[in-house]
């Protein structure tokens, strides 16, 4: 694995680190909305490096479509803190809702099998597409220039 890699790798566990933190801390403060925002951050967070990287280096890095599998890891240590802590449960209270024969019903943890595969699926589906999305933009740029 190359450096520019590595740095990659750890900036990503800093930075969604600290997201989780953040959530962590205030998520009984927060709205559904701003949550479901900030799951999606880590998402964000890794395509910006992984663009970077590939500007950096030009080539596909296999080890990207690790990145997402660390961010999993980092939201299920993020669960087992707010579901020991009791804030998810705050959360699940607050946020619930019912409109007319319509209700919106929150997990009773972040770590039900159901969330976590959601989570998965999310985290690697998405951030696979926009790696390939963000590598094949740039070989079509790369072959726009050289004819």
């Amino acid at each position: 694995m190359k450096n520019t890699t590595k740095n990659t790798y750890l900036k990503s566990i800093i930075i969604n680190a600290l997201i989780f933190l953040i959530l962590a801390l205030f998520i009984d403060k927060m709205s559904m909305g701003i949550v479901l925002l900030v799951l999606i951050l880590p998402i964000i967070v890794n395509s910006i490096l992984i663009k970077k990287e590939y500007k950096l280096t030009n080539e596909v890095n296999n080890h990207h479509y690790l990145l997402p599998i660390t961010s999993f890891i980092i939201y299920i240590i993020f669960g087992l803190i707010v579901k020991s802590n009791g804030k998810w449960d705050a959360f699940r209270l607050g946020s619930g809702r019912e409109v007319g024969e319509t209700s919106i019903e929150i997990a009773n943890s972040p770590i039900d099998l159901s969330q976590l595969i959601f989570t998965l699926i999310m985290y690697v589906t998405i951030s696979y597409l926009i790696t390939k999305i963000i590598t094949s933009k740039s070989e079509n740029d790369k072959n726009k220039k050289e004819e």
